[in-house]
């Protein structure tokens, strides 16, 4: 009784060593320092706010593409994005294989101290013990296999519009 709860001791403090873990966020990637990191914290102010002029960001019911049912892709630096990422994968594998074998013996006991002529007189016409044996054997094999896979994999990550590139074309980053 006593070994069994000095195990069930042992066993409990075992599981209980890796608890330092608990409670403590995991660790990420650092991201200070990132083209993503400037371009989140670095945005460019509206036009009319730079200007000094008044702006109806305030609204609803702007008549921009910043409007509440307007366009809303990313273009500007700092702007977050989804990107969709689509692999469709295939291959086959085919083969086979196959082999013949054929194998013929045969055997007497001929002049075996006498003895087969002795057992020729007791055997009918047409036997003889000259030719006691005759075997033969035939295999033959053949097989094949096929392996076919197919996978469909759909990723989503989230990136960042780092740069607006002057022919249009946006440069991201996702992490």
């Amino acid at each position: 009784m006593l070994t069994k709860i000095a195990i069930f001791l042992i066993l409990t403090l075992a599981g209980c060593a890796k608890l330092d873990q608990v409670g403590r966020a995991p660790g990420f990637a650092p991201f200070a320092e990132t083209d993503q990191y400037y371009a989140l914290h670095s945005a460019e102010l509206p036009e009319d706010v730079a200007a000094g002029t008044p702006s109806d960001h305030s609204s609803l019911w702007s008549g921009g593409t910043d409007a509440l049912f307007g366009d809303r892709r990313a273009a500007h630096r700092g702007d977050i994005l989804t990107v969709v990422i689509e692999i469709d994968d295939s291959a086959a594998i085919s083969n086979s294989t196959g082999r013949n074998r054929s194998g013929k013996q045969s055997g007497g006991l001929g002049q075996f101290f006498g003895i087969p002529q002795r057992i020729d007189e007791q055997l009918p016409d047409g036997a003889s013990m000259e030719e006691a044996f005759d075997t033969s054997s035939a295999s033959t094999f053949k097989g094949s296999g096929n392996v076919s896979r197919k996978e469909q994999l759909t990723l989503r990550i989230a990136a960042t519009v780092v740069e607006d590139m002057p022919n249009g074309l946006l440069r991201i980053e996702g992490q």
